[in-house]
């Protein structure tokens, strides 16, 4: 069983359109065996059934794999479709009763998201705006609005480091 987590919306033929740089979230209803096998079945393939180069990563309990798009994105209006094959094993060496395929496009226009270098102040941003997305989907501008008087105000950091990697932002 999968459940896919998604920002997006649907267009007139049920296909979710979503930001280029999307994160897509697989949870399974078992413990996988994040292996080699694993990670070449899950896959993303373009509209002439080229592979995509995503990276996936084990989420933190083990049943979610999270599918990191390529790191300029998706290109702009392109349709792909997320493969999951039979090939997908739990730890106890189950295999997963049907493989699945899911159809999604890109938006027309995107926002490049925010890269954190350092994991306590993207902690620290997370905590302090108020966003309805997970820890491992990525924030772009509008997530963050405001955020240098933000920082400045509430968060009590002056640091001129802070204030220029907010600004480059």
């Amino acid at each position: 069983m999968f459940i896919f987590t998604s920002n997006a919306y649907a267009s007139n033929n049920n296909e979710l359109i979503v930001d280029a740089y999307k994160v897509w979230a697989i949870r399974f209803n078992q413990l996988i065996n994040f292996n080699k096998l694993t990670k070449e079945s899950i896959q993303v393939e373009d509209k002439n059934n080229n592979l995509v180069n995503v990276r996936l990563q084990e989420g933190d309990w083990g049943d979610l794999v999270l599918v990191i798009p390529p790191e300029k994105g998706y290109n702009l209006g392109e349709e792909y479709t997320l493969v999951i094959t039979k090939q997908v094993y739990s730890e106890k060496n189950k295999q997963i009763k049907e493989g699945k395929t899911f159809n999604f496009k890109i938006k027309e226009t995107s926002e490049k998201p925010i890269v954190f270098k350092d994991s306590v102040f993207e902690r620290l941003i997370r905590n302090k705006i108020q966003v309805n997305k997970q820890d491992w989907e990525p924030l772009d501008k509008s997530d963050v609005g405001n955020l240098t008087e933000l920082m400045e105000q509430n968060c009590g950091t002056k640091s001129d480091n802070t204030i220029k990697y907010i600004n480059v932002i």
